[in-house]
C-alpha cells in the first residue's frame, strides 16, 4: 500500500512506500536452569589462611556415575619410605609420572598423570601454564582453573622445590586400606621466597583400583612474605571449560558430588520464514543442552511447542518449576522429540502463502525426573519470536 506525502514549504508531493517486514528469527529470554556443579574449587588468598583451615586436614574424592563424591577428612598421612623415588627437582615444571595401573577415574582411565611443583596432578600436560590461565602463568592459583584443558586435581600453590636446601617431591605405591596407591609428596618442599626457611609437606593419595583421591596436609607453611603471592587453590575440574560454580568454604561446603555442568535449554531455527516461496518453509528448530529424562540415563524426551501467542516469560514456579519461565502463550502444535542425544532436530513446514509480518512463537520443553517431589519436572528453553518475511 503506497501514501502520498506533500511538503508544502517544498512543492513537492511525495509518494512513499512502505518496506516489508523482513523474514527473521529472534530468541529472547533464558533456558533453565543452569547448574555449574563439575568443578569446585576453595581458595585460600594466603599461607596463613590455608594453614588455619588445612594444617592437619584431608579431603577425599570418590568416583560416582559422572563425577565424584567429596568429603572432609577420611585419609591419614603415608610417611614415605625407602623405596620413594624423587622427581627431578624444577620450579614451575612438570613430569610425566605412570602409576604401574592406570588410575581409574570416572571420565576414563588415566595411564599417565602429570605432577606439577606447584601443587597439582593433570591427566594431559597442557595445564603447565597457558591461555586458560587468567594470568597468565602456571604458579598463581587462578579462578580460571575450571578451564584448564585437562581434568586435575589441585592443591595449586607456588612451591619450589628447586630451591637449594628443599626436599623434593617423592613417589611411590604402597598397600593403603588394602588397595594398591600411588603416593605423591611434596616432603618438606620450600615455599618463595627464596632464602626464607618456610618447608611443608603435602600428598596426593591415588587409589590404583578405585579410583579414589585422597588430599592430605599434615604441615601447611604460613609464611606469607613471598612477592609472588602465597595463595592456596584447592579442587578437581574435568578436562576443557566448565561453568563458574564460585568458590567453596571448605569444610563447610562437603559433602558435596561433582556432576555435569548442566546449560540451559537453547533453541534455534533455520532457515528463515519466507512468504515468497510456493512450496512454503521447511523450518527446522534444533534444540541444545537437553537433559536426560532420568539422571544417569540418556534419554531425552520433550517437545518444540509453537504459538501465534507470545508471552514475555511468565513464571512457571506455581507449577513447581521455578527458575523456569513460558515464552508461548498457549501450545497450538507440538513437534515432539525422543532421542538419546544433548542436541535434538524437529521439522516443520511453514505453509505457502503466509502473510508477510505474521508472527509466531516457539519454544522447547524436556521432561526430566521430578526428584523428591516425583513425577516428572520440565526444563525449558528460550522463546524464540519468528516473523515470515520476504526473500
Amino acid at each position: 500500500m503506497t501514501a502520498l506525502l506533500r511538503c508544502p514549504s517544498l512543492g513537492l508531493l511525495l509518494t512513499v512506500v512502505p518496506v516489508a517486514a523482513q523474514a527473521e528469527h529472534v530468541a529472547f529470554g533464558a533456558g533453565c536452569v543452569e547448574s555449574a556443579r563439575e568443578s569446585f574449587a576453595a581458595w585460600f588468598p594466603d599461607a596463613a589462611a590455608a594453614a588455619a583451615k588445612l594444617q592437619g586436614q584431608s579431603l577425599c574424592l570418590v568416583p560416582v556415575p559422572d563425577g565424584y563424591a567429596v568429603a572432609w577428612g577420611g585419609a591419614s598421612y603415608r610417611a614415605p619410605g625407602t623405596t620413594a623415588a624423587a622427581l627431578p627437582p624444577s620450579d614451575d615444571g612438570q613430569v610425566a609420572l605412570a602409576p604401574s595401573v592406570p588410575l581409574p577415574t570416572p571420565f576414563g582411565a588415566a595411564a599417565t598423570l602429570w605432577v606439577h611443583s606447584n601443587g597439582f596432578v593433570a591427566t594431559g600436560p597442557d595445564n603447565d601454564g597457558g591461555a586458560w590461565n587468567e594470568t597468565p602463568n602456571d604458579y598463581l592459583p587462578s579462578p580460571a582453573y575450571r578451564n584448564a584443558p585437562a581434568a586435575a586435581f589441585w592443591a595449586w600453590h607456588d612451591w619450589n622445590p628447586a630451591e637449594p636446601g628443599s626436599g623434593r617431591i617423592v613417589h611411590e605405591e604402597v598397600q593403603l586400606g588394602g588397595e594398591p596407591t600411588l603416593c605423591v609428596t611434596w616432603r618438606d618442599v620450600e615455599n618463595f621466597p627464596v632464602g626464607v626457611p618456610n618447608r611443608g609437606t603435602f600428598q596426593f593419595q591415588f587409589g590404583l583400583a578405585t579410583g579414589r583421591v585422597a588430599y592430605v596436609w599434615p604441615h601447611v607453611d604460613a609464611t606469607t612474605v613471598s612477592p609472588f603471592g602465597s595463595a592456596h587453590l584447592v579442587g578437581w575440574s574435568p578436562a576443557g571449560a566448565s561453568l563458574d560454580p564460585g568458590f567453596v568454604v571448605l569444610p563447610d561446603a562437603l559433602p558435596l558430588t561433582t556432576r555435569p555442568d548442566q546449560h540451559p535449554l537453547a533453541l534455534a531455527a533455520s532457515p528463515l520464514p519466507r512468504s515468497d516461496s510456493l512450496a512454503g518453509t521447511a523450518l527446522t528448530y534444533t534444540t541444545t543442552h537437553v537433559p536426560p529424562l532420568v539422571a544417569g540415563a540418556t534419554l531425552r524426551l520433550g517437545f518444540t511447542a509453537l504459538s501465534l501467542h507470545t508471552e514475555d516469560g511468565a513464571d512457571l514456579a506455581a507449577f513447581g518449576w521455578p527458575g523456569c519461565s513460558a515464552y508461548v502463550g498457549d501450545l497450538d502444535l507440538q513437534l515432539p522429540w525422543l532421542g538419546f542425544a544433548s542436541t535434538t532436530v524437529t521439522m516443520f513446514a511453514l505453509p505457502a502463502g503466509l502473510p508477510d509480518g505474521l508472527v509466531f512463537a516457539a519454544q522447547s520443553v524436556a521432561l526430566v525426573d521430578g526428584g523428591a517431589s516425583g513425577g516428572f519436572a520440565v526444563r525449558t528453553s528460550n522463546g524464540l519470536r519468528s516473523r515470515v518475511g520476504p526473500q
